[in-house]
Order: structure tokens, then sequence, then C-alpha cells
């Protein structure tokens, strides 16, 4: 829901900024900077860089599926921040890690399944739709989880050993199939 929240947040400062009325042909260069400013507003440079590609985006697949002839022409004035301006911005930003005792007290308290989920996403790297994607058959009987991600299609392949174990009660199971 962020990024479609985001997404209509980003048209609504295009269609403020650039008028409703006023045809793609008819921006110059200076529109699309008062369009950057506005997109910037208050905003980190790696907000402003996100907010960028998603206009640019949106004018890429209209261009593609036939409805402007061509892409607008942005000018000097609507690009990216610069890298560095980003890799700043990343760096001072705050650290977010739990640290080990916070995580200990988190399995200690959720209840199965969530105990496994959140061993499965300390321990292989695993999110919510990870998760729900995976079957009993993605554990041999050796102890190890095989699982193709469902967005790459990469291998995950991991040593459960009393992980297994753990998501296995999580799903109800005693035992391995």
């Amino acid at each position: 829901m962020r990024t479609s929240s985001e997404r209509k947040t980003v048209c609504e400062t295009v269609v403020e900024c650039l008028g409703k009325n006023k045809a793609v042909d008819e921006l110059r260069p200076d529109d699309w900077g008062r369009l950057r400013q506005a997109l910037g507003n208050g905003k980190s440079p790696i907000a402003l860089a996100n907010r960028i590609s998603r206009v640019k985006t949106a004018f890429n697949w209209a261009v593609e599926n036939g409805y402007l002839e061509r892409a607008p022409r942005y000018g000097t004035e609507f690009k990216r921040p610069r890298k560095d301006k980003i890799r700043h911005a990343r760096n001072a930003a705050p650290k977010e890690f739990f640290e080990p005792a916070e995580v200990r007290t988190l399995i200690e308290a959720a209840p199965q399944p969530l105990k496994a989920i959140i061993l499965l996403g300390i321990n292989a790297g695993m999110g919510n739709r990870d998760v729900s994607s995976l079957k009993l058959s993605h554990f041999d009987s050796s102890h190890w989880l095989d699982f193709p991600r469902p967005k790459t299609g990469l291998l995950t392949r991991m040593c459960g050993c009393g992980l297994v174990r753990e998501v296995l009660q999580g799903y109800g199971i005693a035992r391995l199939p």
C-alpha cells in the first residue's frame, strides 16, 4: 500500500505543479525544474530520486504504450540527485537493526507460527511472501531447506537443523515428511 500511496502523491504533485490541462508537448525544462522543486520539498535526496524515477517511469510507459508520440524533454533541471548526495543521505540516516537480545525477546514472546516466521526471516532471509510460498516439500529428510524464491527464482539452500524442527512445529507437524 505504501508504494501506491506514494505514486498517488507524486501524481497529485505533477498535476498540481504542471497543470491538469497542459499538453505534454508544451512542457519546457523550466516546468520540469519547478516540478523537481515541488517533489523535493522537505524530502531527502533518496526520496527525491525515487519521486523523479516514478514520474519518468509514468511518461516512459505512456510512450511505450502509444499514449504519447515521444518522451518529454526534461532538460537539465529534472535530474536525479547525484549519487554522492544519495550515499551521504543513506550514511547519515540512523541504522535500524534489532539487537540480539531484542530478537530473543521477540522469539520467546511469539506464538506459533509467528515464531517460525521470525526464525525463517533471521536464518534464511525470508520475507512474508517467501514464507507464504513455503511448502513442506522444501524441507528434506536431512534437515536442509531448498527453496526457490518466488520473486527471483533464486534457490535458497540452508541447513535447518533445529530451525526445521521449529518451523515444522509452527506448521503443526511434529516430524519431517
